[in-house]
C-alpha cells in the first residue's frame, strides 16, 4: 500500500494549500523516494516507516514541505494498514536533522515505529 505519486502529488496540494506553500514537487526524487520505501517495506506493517524515512531522505523533491509531507503521509498509511502510530506530529519531526545527517538507518526508524504501533481491534 506504498502510495503512488499521484497520491504523494495530492498530499502535497492539500498542505501546500492549507500552509500556503508555492512549491512544486519533483517528480523524478518522489518516485525515488517511493521506490526506496518499496525496497525497504518487508510487510503491510513496515510500510509507514519506510515511506516517513524515505521520504524524509528526499528533502529537496517535497516542494517545501518536506517536514509536512512525510508525516502526514506515513500516519495516515499506518491508520489504513490498522496500526495507527501512537505519536504526535512534532515527535516525527524530530527525525528530520538525523535522517538528514544519516545519523538514522531505517531499522532505527523501523523498531521506532513498531514500539509505538497500535494492535488492530
Amino acid at each position: 500500500m506504498i502510495p503512488t505519486f499521484e497520491d504523494v502529488e495530492a498530499a502535497h496540494r492539500f498542505l501546500a494549500r492549507r500552509h500556503g506553500v508555492s512549491g512544486q514537487l519533483h517528480e523524478q526524487g518522489v518516485r525515488g523516494a517511493l521506490e526506496l520505501a518499496r525496497s525497504l517495506a518487508a510487510s503491510p506493517r513496515d510500510e509507514p516507516a519506510a515511506v516517513f524515512y524515505a521520504l524524509s531522505r528526499y528533502p529537496r523533491a517535497l516542494g517545501g514541505l518536506a517536514r509536512a509531507l512525510p508525516v502526514m503521509i506515513a500516519l495516515n498509511l499506518a491508520r489504513a494498514t490498522g496500526h495507527p502510530i501512537h505519536a504526535t506530529a512534532a515527535e516525527l519531526r524530530a527525525f528530520f536533522v538525523p535522517l538528514a545527517a544519516r545519523e538514522l538507518s531505517y531499522e532505527d526508524v523501523r523498531g521506532w515505529f513498531n514500539d509505538r504501533a497500535r494492535e488492530p481491534g
